[in-house]
């Protein structure tokens, strides 16, 4: 256990993270008590928070504190609009773009116009399984403007 948390200790203050196999070595020989205890450690070690920095915009350590459990949770909260389809779809378009040699990156389609992203729906519908809704959604096209 003493090792595994100098190891830990190292590591951070390299700027390393700890990597897959490592953690199975450190972890191997621990009972399922210290097993515990690292990742606690590992978790106060590498968390990226700092709380007492925090602490000024909420005048006090027990308003920080109240204000994160008043949110916690809320994150479920997103309205999104389930198409109900598979998600396979959208790796399947951005495979289809990506070949066309014509965009370093995916975002790209973005700064194109919306007829030139008009004319990416033509190809993704004829070479794709998915809906035009979907297309639509992925290419960042009003459905009213292209389907509907």
């Amino acid at each position: 256990m003493v090792r595994a948390i100098k190891l830990v200790e190292s590591r951070h203050e390299e700027g390393k993270y700890l990597p897959y196999v490592m953690l199975k070595r450190m972890f191997a020989p621990l009972s399922e008590k210290e097993k515990l205890q690292l990742i606690d450690f590992i978790i106060v070690t590498y968390n990226i928070i700092d709380y007492k920095g925090s602490e000024i915009f909420f005048n006090s350590y027990e308003a920080m504190i109240e204000a994160t459990h008043s949110v916690t949770g809320s994150e479920h909260d997103l309205n999104e609009v389930f198409v109900g389809k598979s998600d396979a779809h959208y790796k399947k378009m951005t495979d289809i773009i990506m070949d066309t040699g014509r965009f370093k990156d995916i975002h790209d389609i973005f700064a194109l116009s919306i007829e030139e992203r008009m004319e990416l729906l033509q190809v993704l519908n004829r070479e794709t399984a998915a809906t035009l809704e979907q297309i639509a959604k992925y290419l960042h096209i009003p459905f009213k403007a292209c389907c509907g």
